[in-house]
Parts: structure tokens; C-alpha cells; sequence
């Protein structure tokens, strides 16, 4: 490894001199620009992005390295500041082509070499780890000159190299397809092609264990090149193959699958007498679907294709058909069968040429080429960060049935924190419009005396989706107007957002509170009195909205049988103090009283969690029990160590960093407790999905430490989610291996 330090040529460009040759007014904002580059030639050819968030670019320099050229590897992060950069190469000429990731937290590097191997250009690939230290290297190639165009995994721990040989093979040039193991050698070679010219310039998986190689070919020997598509099974027999195009000379750069089973490749076509930009559509089988050209009075051509993100495709190239110089970058936006919607350009007074774009992950889109007009050199490398697409808004509606006005619905994240509330008209429907995709739960807030078929609706919105939940309320018996379980949970959620329209505020909430603390701990306002109850116990502290919050598992995830019982309990509670169920009403068909009934649910707490849900949600839909459930003797003791556990939560908790952080592949998550309180520590990849549980339950008060073991995982970047008491602390782990 070369020149590992970090040089100062990286420039940043203000696009001053940019152009923008729009055909709609969609076209991206360029949020940035960088160049890199020394006082020579440089060329880049590929970008990916690292499971740390930042890019890996490649190409070759003339500026720096030891020889005529070296592969160039520079790493920059999301702003397209240099982390670190690195060259390879001989006394004799290199430069790289291609880079993928090696699955293993490590990269592959391909291209060619004049410096080693077996004579004329040769293939080159080296295995670089996360700093561009080189793991080990190998050629492939025979006497003549030998390309290495593109790789690819061959999903079981090898790669795939293909390109074209001049070395080997029926013809002048034919594609040359490598079976490598996870240390680079050679475990197969293939040979495919005609009497003249065959290159493939692209490969990928077909989706049923075999590969798809785009490129050119010439199919009668003397004729101009046609776009070539290569099928062979994973052995690298050939299934089939097909040429496109008509008598002038046509080929293709890239290929990707659409998703729905098809494929598009790019490249350029010769229909008009110049070179067009040419994006082709075809099956599984190869067949032709359809196919367009973008015609310019120039030289045109495409070197990349990638999904736009919102059902269409970016096209990357470059032309001198129009923009500001001899040739410029050249963007174009299509729709899922290759109708324009926009395109631009981008350069300066000299030559500009792109090479291939990639999706960052805030969203927007980073494209890779080379620039004449800027930098610090005669050719530098010219990276362009663009705004990505904004995803189409998406719906939720629904109807609940009968018909009721008024009716509240609920719309939170999948964290379950309360995002917005709407009512339902006079024909009972309702509609979250122009929402992000994304996860969500839907809510309905049970009116008084309805039970609903379903809540906590999940739901999973894709871009331009409008998804429908519906609900059935049942009416119940009632004999008074007790509120539930759910109409409690949203007048503290509501409370605590700021939105929903809560009926009651937060200081009536907290003066409920404070008449269950009076009764519960020094029986001052006696609102809920036993006759021949004898109440002990010290004072602690009034409940307030976190304690409300915490008993009833706002934001919380899944409930354990005693903290729904405590939940139930507690919406019992709130309804006698608020006057919405009368504590001396006759909860059981002998005669046992609400009052009664409370005492008996507390002292069940933790004994029979689920016989004190059942009473309370019972209660709670103004329905009596059965005879002889609530005993009618009362005993004398109501303070307990449950309710103490119920409502005593932490003020607040200490989340210590993760040590060690980077780490692998144990690291030690540790955390302080105040008091004793429940406690939840999950894992989470990158993208939000649950890794691991590493603590879930009761703890005690002071110091706790616990060990994350990642053996089993991916190089890359997870998050440590600590929960307890309402609070939430998430802390950044990385991985690498």
C-alpha cells in the first residue's frame, strides 16, 4: 500500500459554470461537488458505498504512485471529504475498473496491470480491507492483452470476474468469465465469443442461481458491434445467448434487474449516424420488450442505470449534444418503460465524462466521472452529490362500521408515539392523506359502551399506496358511561404530543392522579373508601404524566400479563375518581361494590394478574361479574409492594457508552437505575429490524452491565436501544471484522 496519507488536492468546486438543460423543471439540485486529483492525468471509473456510511472511489493516477499508473482507492465520507486514499501498481501501468464488497467487511479491487502476470495487460484483482491495506492480490491473463471489465459474488463465498481476453479463446477477442474461491484463486475459467470481437462489460445475477453478462459483440466477423447478453448457469455453461440492434454498432455497459422479473440494460446505439443513449428492456428469456434511444446532434452515450427510487430510472453518461463544454455529464430521469420526464447536464468550458452513479443513504444520489474543466490537474476524478427523488405521498383510510361521526382515530409510528388524530365523518370514515410511506400503527379510541373487532393496526405504506383499515364497533351493555383502557391511553398521549384533542387536560389527568395517591398513600380525600379498610404504608411521591405514561405502556411494544393488569386497573381507577363509574355500584351479582372490587384487584396484583384484568376490564365495560368472585369480607391492608412497583419509575437512567466502540466482536453495553424499574436493551441493525434482546424485565436499582456478542453478524453499524420508565437513549455500536 502507497500514499496512504490523506493529500491536499482534494478542491471543492463551486458549479458556477454548471448548466442545466432541463426537459421538465424536476431535474436535481447538486448539493455539492468535489474533485480529486494531482497535477497529471487521473481516471475514475467506479464508486460503492461502505457499510460505514462513507465511499469507496476507484479508477487510476497518473499524479501519484510509483509507476507509469497506479489503481487509485480513495475513500471520502458523506460530504465528500478524503478520509484516506491508496495506490497499487508496478513500475509498468495500472488502473482499476471495478470495486464490490467482499462480504466480509473487506472490498474487491479489479482492473489491470502491465506490471505483473503473464505478459501484455492482465487482469489484476486485490482483496483491500476497511483501510485500504491490501489482504492479498492475484493476476489472470495470458501473453496477449487481457481486461477485467466487472465482478460480481457468486454467492458462496467466491466471485465472479468477467471482462475479455485476447490470451484465450475461438476468437480475436472473446469474453472471459473466472470462477474465483475467497482467496482469489482460480477455481474455473470460461471462454465465450465468435471468430471476432466479443467484450462483456457487466454482470449480475439472473435471480435463479445463474449470471447475465451484458456487453458487445460482433456476430458475423466483419461486422459493427451489437449489444450481447450472455446467459450461463452457475458452473459458467451457457443457457443462451442474444445479440441487439441493427447494422451500425450498438452495445451495452451495464445491467440491472427491474424487479418485476425483467431486466434493463444501457449503452449506446449508432441508429442515426452518431451515438445515442440506448436503454433496453428484456425478459428472463432474453426477449426483446422494448427499447429506446436518446437522440442528440452529438456523441452520446449511457454508462449507468439505477432505480430512481420512485418507480423510475437514472441514466448516467455523457454528451456533446448539448451542456456547456466539448462533452458533459449527462443525467436523464425515465419512467419505468423509458419515457423522458427530465434531464440536465453538467460541466464546464472542457470535457467532462461520467461513469456510474450510486444511491447514498440520506436518500439523494452521488455520480462519478472525470472532469477537464475542474480540478487541479489535466484529468481529475469529479464527484457530484444530487438530491435523490422525493418519495410519491402515500394514504390510510378506512370506514368504521355502524356509521358513527366523531369517532377517534389515531396515527402512530411503529414506536408507537401519536403522530396525528382524526374524526370520522357522518358516514364513518376517516383518512390520514399525503403521508410518508413508511410504518405505522392505526388506533381507534373505543367510544363509550363499544367494544372493536381489532386495534394497534400495523400497517406498511409503500410510495404512492393508499391502504384501507377498517373497524367493527360491537355496542356492550352498559349501565353507566365507563371510559376504557384506550380512552385513557390517548388523553395522556394526546397530552404529552400536543395533538388528538384530548377531552381532558393535563392538570385534570394529574388531579385524578393526585386523588388516587391520596387514598392509596395517606387517605386524606378518601374518594374510593372501604368501609373497615385500615391503609398503611409511607407516602412516596404523586403520580404524574410519566407515571401515567409508564403504567399504561405508552410507546412501550408488548405487555407483560401483570402490566396489563395494572393497565386495566388503573383505567378503573381514573373512571371512579373522574366520576364516570360509581365506586358503590354493584360490581358482582351478590352485591360486591366497585369499591370492594378494587380492593380485591389490588390485592390480586401479582398473585393472579390475569383474574385482576379480567375484573377490571370488566368494570371497565360497565358489566357486573359473577357471584362469588369478589369476596364480600374486605381485608384490611390495600398498600402493597406491587402497587409500589406499578407507579415508582426512574426519574432518569444513565446510558454509559458502549467499551470497547469499534469492537469485535463482544462489546460491553452498561447502564445505571435510580430506583427499580422495567427494563428494555434491544439491538438494531442500520435499517431498524431487531438484531437481538438483551434485556427485558424487572431490574434493580444501581449499576448493570451486560455483553453484546456479535460473532454471528455482519460487519457495519447497529444501534443500542435502552428503554425504562417512558425515557428512550439509543447509542451508536460499530462493528468490524
Amino acid at each position: 500500500m502507497k500514499n496512504s496519507h490523506v493529500k491536499g488536492f482534494v478542491v471543492v468546486v463551486v458549479l458556477v459554470v454548471l448548466t442545466g438543460a432541463v426537459a421538465f423543471a424536476q431535474a436535481p439540485e447538486v448539493l455539492w461537488t468535489q474533485t480529486y486529483g494531482g497535477s497529471n492525468s487521473e481516471v475514475a471509473t467506479d464508486i460503492i458505498q461502505t457499510s460505514d456510511g462513507n465511499f469507496l472511489l476507484a479508477g487510476g493516477t497518473h499524479s501519484f504512485g510509483v509507476g507509469d499508473g497506479d489503481m487509485w482507492l480513495i475513500m471520502v465520507d458523506n460530504f465528500g471529504n478524503q478520509v484516506w486514499d491508496s495506490t497499487y501498481g508496478g513500475s509498468g501501468n495500472e488502473y482499476a475498473t471495478s470495486i464490490i464488497s467482499a462480504g466480509d467487511g473487506n472490498y474487491l479491487l479489479g482492473g489491470r496491470t502491465k506490471s505483473y502476470g503473464a505478459g501484455g495487460y492482465d487482469w489484476y484483482v486485490l482483496k483491500i480491507d476497511a483501510t485500504g491495506h491490501t489482504v492479498w492480490s492475484h493476476t489472470y491473463g495470458g501473453s496477449a492483452d487481457d481486461n477485467l471489465n466487472a465482478m460480481v459474488s457468486s454467492g458462496d463465498g467466491g466471485f465472479l470476474l468477467t471482462g475479455n481476453t485476447k490470451s484465450f479463446g475461438a476468437g480475436d477477442e472473446d469474453i472471459w468469465l473466472v470462477k474465483v474461491d475467497s482467496l482469489g484463486n482460480t477455481l474455473w475459467s470460461k471462454t465465450y465469443g465468435l471468430t471476432a470481437t466479443d467484450a462483456a462489460s457487466s454482470i449480475i445475477p439472473a435471480g435463479d442461481g445463474g449470471f447475465l453478462l451484458a456487453g458487445f459483440s460482433d456476430p458475423f466477423g466483419s461486422s459493427p458491434d451489437r449489444g450481447y447478453l450472455l446467459k450461463v448457469d452457475a458452473e459458467g455453461d451457457s443457457l443462451w445467448s442474444k445479440h441487439y440492434g441493427t447494422s451500425s454498432s450498438d452495445g451495452f455497459y451495464t445491467i440491472l434487474p427491474k424487479g418485476d422479473g425483467n431486466f434493463l440494460m444501457g449503452g449506446l446505439t449508432q441508429k442515426t449516424g452518431n451515438y445515442d443513449m440506448w436503454l433496453f428492456c428484456v425478459n428472463a428469456n432474453g426477449d426483446s420488450i422494448w427499447s429506446k434511444s436518446y437522440e442528440g446532434s452529438g456523441e452520446d452515450d449511457c454508462r449507468s442505470v439505477i432505480a430512481s427510487g420512485d418507480g423510475g430510472y437514472l441514466l448516467t453518461g455523457y454528451t456533446n449534444s448539448k451542456g456547456a463544454g466539448s462533452y458533459d455529464y449527462w443525467l436523464m430521469k425515465v419512467d419505468s418503460v423509458g419515457t423522458t420526464i427530465w434531464d440536465t447536464t453538467y460541466g464546464g468550458p472542457n470535457q467532462e465524462t461520467t461513469g456510474v452513479a450510486v444511491h447514498a443513504e440520506d436518500g439523494n444520489i452521488l455520480v462519478l466521472g472525470n472532469s477537464y474543466s475542474f480540478g487541479a490537474g489535466s484529468r481529475d476524478f469529479w464527484l457530484l452529490k444530487i438530491e435523490g427523488p422525493v418519495p410519491p405521498i402515500a394514504h390510510i383510510a378506512g370506514t368504521v362500521t355502524p356509521p358513527y361521526q366523531g369517532v377517534t382515530i389515531d396515527l402512530l409510528d411503529d414506536g408507537s408515539q401519536l403522530l396525528e388524530s382524526t374524526l370520522t365523518d357522518e358516514n364513518g370514515e376517516y383518512s390520514f392523506p399525503d403521508i410518508d410511506p413508511g410504518d405505522y400503527i392505526v388506533e381507534l379510541v373505543e367510544p363509550l359502551g363499544f367494544a372493536v373487532n381489532q386495534n394497534d393496526v400495523p400497517v406498511e405504506l409503500d410510495a404512492g399506496e393508499t391502504d384501507t383499515v377498517d373497524f367493527v364497533l360491537t355496542p356492550l351493555v352498559t349501565t353507566n358511561d365507563a371510559r376504557s383502557k384506550g380512552f385513557w391511553k390517548h388523553q395522556v398521549k394526546a397530552n404529552q404530543s400536543g395533538k388528538g384533542n384530548p377531552q381532558y387536560s393535563e392538570d385534570e389527568l394529574l388531579g385524578f392522579s393526585q386523588e388516587i395517591f391520596d387514598h392509596f398513600y395517606s387517605n386524606t380525600v378518601n374518594s374510593i373508601e372501604v368501609d373497615g379498610v385500615t391503609y398503611v404504608g409511607t407516602p412516596v411521591t404523586a403520580l404524574t404524566m410519566d407515571d401515567l405514561e409508564y403504567i399504561l405502556n405508552i410507546n412501550q411494544g408488548g405487555s407483560s400479563m401483570y402490566e396489563r393488569a395494572c393497565q386495566q386497573y388503573l383505567a378503573l381507577l381514573l373512571n371512579v375518581v373522574s366520576d364516570k363509574l360509581g365506586q358503590y355500584m354493584d360490581a358482582s351479582d351478590d352485591g360486591a361494590t366497585v369499591s370492594q372490587a378494587i380492593v380485591y384487584i389490588q390485592d390480586l396484583l401479582g398473585v393472579d394478574d390475569e383474574l385482576a384484568k379480567d375484573i377490571a376490564e370488566t368494570l371497565n365495560q360497565a358489566q357486573t361479574v359473577a357471584a362469588g368472585v369478589i369476596p364480600l369480607g374486605t381485608p384490611n391492608v390495600i398498600f402493597s409492594e406491587e402497587l409500589e412497583a406499578m407507579i415508582l419509575t426512574p426519574s432518569t437512567f444513565e446510558f454509559h457508552p458502549a467499551h470497547p466502540n469499534p469492537f469485535n466482536p463482544t462489546t460491553t453495553i452498561s447502564y445505571s437505575l435510580p430506583t427499580e424499574a422495567k427494563v428494555k436493551l434491544s439491538i438494531y441493525d442500520i435499517r431498524g429490524a431487531v438484531v437481538t434482546s438483551l434485556v427485558d424485565g424487572f431490574r434493580q436499582a444501581g449499576s448493570h452491565e451486560i455483553t453484546f456478542n456479535a460473532a454471528s453478524l455482519p460487519s457495519g453499524i447497529y444501534l443500542a436501544r435502552l428503554e425504562s420508565g417512558g425515557q428512550k437513549s439509543v447509542q451508536k455500536l460499530v462493528l468490524i471484522k
